[in-house]
């Protein structure tokens, strides 16, 4: 990925390779010794894990782990168990960098521990990457007063998502992350809430609900509706420490992977052919194609919704190119995606009259 980041500049803000890949890996940190195993192992099947687990490769919390992202409908494609070097005295942040340095790729990441120091570390990581982290706390400050100051230097991680479980050796997190992440984003815009299978429930009160979701942790609910019944477990929030949007951040992470990898790909494929893409008019047409059909991808999935000011969803402009572009060779483009918000709440007013 230099080359692409240092030739293909995308910088994606917030106002009011190719497509990624279908597979979706979710990958969970495990704090068991190495032990002569490999850094990371893969599992694609639950009938794997239990030949791991029989032969001592993995632990029983670990296995209950991808026991609980496995039982998601769909589900993720592959877990990713990345091994913490313990007798080497390594943490969670360790190890997670030295599985990136060798090469092992997720969606979405996790860890065994529901300690805040180990939570903050991997926040950390998954901060400055395009990860998704998910924790799990059984803190009860989150459902009566507010965020706990073990957890202060991350309230403001965009990429942090978490759920509240009484208990701590359920694998709440596996659960949540395993049902969220397990859509192609190619192919729909999932939201970041939505229901959780094989997760043991818990009770609380409606105040400690409204309490943790103000303070930025998710809740595992029963919805009950009349006439419908139990409609099962759901994940409530979905929703970041910081206050954004899974979906949102999921389609950030897309619109650069499949933005960069096209954009590289016409640079490459054009040299390749002898000829190259030039820094004018033509050039910006171009590039302009990419972002437009990546904006018509994104309003067919459900990612991009159109508007007053965005009838299509979306607008691509091509600024003027200045004596500074020339110089640097560098083609000028902009574009403005309009993102659609997924409903989770409906008011309704009904009057009833003779």
């Amino acid at each position: 990925m230099a080359l692409v980041d240092k030739y293909v500049t995308l910088t994606i803000s917030r106002s009011a390779l190719p497509p990624a890949p279908t597979v979706r890996t979710i990958a969970r940190v495990s704090n068991v010794a190495l032990d002569g195993s490999a850094r990371s192992e893969s599992f694609e099947t639950i009938a794997a894990a239990q030949a791991a687990l029989t032969a001592s490769r993995i632990d029983q919390d670990t296995f209950d782990a991808i026991v609980a992202i496995f039982a998601q409908r769909p589900r993720p494609s592959k877990v990713e168990i990345i091994r913490v070097d313990v007798s080497g005295g390594e943490g969670y942040n360790d190890a997670l960098i030295a599985a990136e340095a060798a090469g092992v790729k997720y969606n979405g990441v996790i860890i065994d521990s529901r300690t805040a120091a180990d939570i903050v570390a991997a926040s950390n990581f998954a901060e400055a990457r395009d990860v998704i982290f998910m924790f799990q706390s059984s803190l009860a400050d989150w459902l009566t007063s507010g965020a706990p100051s073990s957890f202060s230097a991350i309230t403001s991680n965009e990429h942090t998502f978490g759920v509240y479980h009484s208990t701590d050796t359920v694998q709440a997190d596996a659960g949540v992350i395993g049902s969220r992440l397990a859509y192609d984003p190619n192919a729909s815009a999932a939201p970041g809430f939505g229901p959780v299978r094989g997760v043991t429930q818990y009770t609380i009160t409606s105040a400690q609900r409204d309490f943790a979701l103000a303070n930025g942790i998710g809740v595992l609910e029963e919805y009950v509706a009349g006439g419908t019944g139990n409609l099962g477990t759901n994940y409530t929030n979905g929703k970041s420490l910081a206050g954004i949007r899974m979906d949102a951040l999921v389609t950030e992470f897309w619109l650069k992977q499949r933005i960069e990898g096209e954009v590289a790909a016409l640079l490459v494929n054009e040299a390749a052919a002898g000829r190259f893409v030039p820094v004018s008019p033509s050039g910006q047409s171009q590039v302009g194609a990419i972002l437009r059909a990546t904006g018509q991808r994104g309003v067919a999935i459900g990612r991009f919704t159109g508007s007053d000011d965005f009838p299509e969803g979306f607008v691509v402009t091509a600024p003027d190119i200045t004596t500074a572009d020339k110089s640097a060779q560098r083609i000028p483009m902009a574009a403005t995606y309009n993102l659609a918000i997924p409903a989770l709440a409906v008011s309704i007013s009904i009057d009833l009259t003779e």
